[in-house]
């Protein structure tokens, strides 16, 4: 059972995407948008998009942006 709120498969078709995986990862992984944009985006918090982007296997990137020299 799905007890999920959001239908990202839906959305993710209506925003003209194949599937919900290719929706989160040309948003996370290809236009580089943050958790925190994402989920202004969606109107979401960023708990659930970081629960659709693992459920996704999509991996996350470090933190620290343009300025983590680590």
């Amino acid at each position: 059972m799905n007890n999920r709120k959001y239908d990202w498969e839906l959305m993710a078709h209506q925003l003209d995407y194949s599937s919900s995986y290719s929706m989160w990862q040309d948003l996370y992984q290809t236009k580089k948008l943050s958790t925190a944009a994402i989920a202004r985006k969606f109107g979401v918090s960023q708990n659930t998009v970081r629960a659709e982007l693992i459920a996704a296997n999509i991996p996350f990137r470090s933190r620290g942006g343009p300025n983590n020299t680590k």
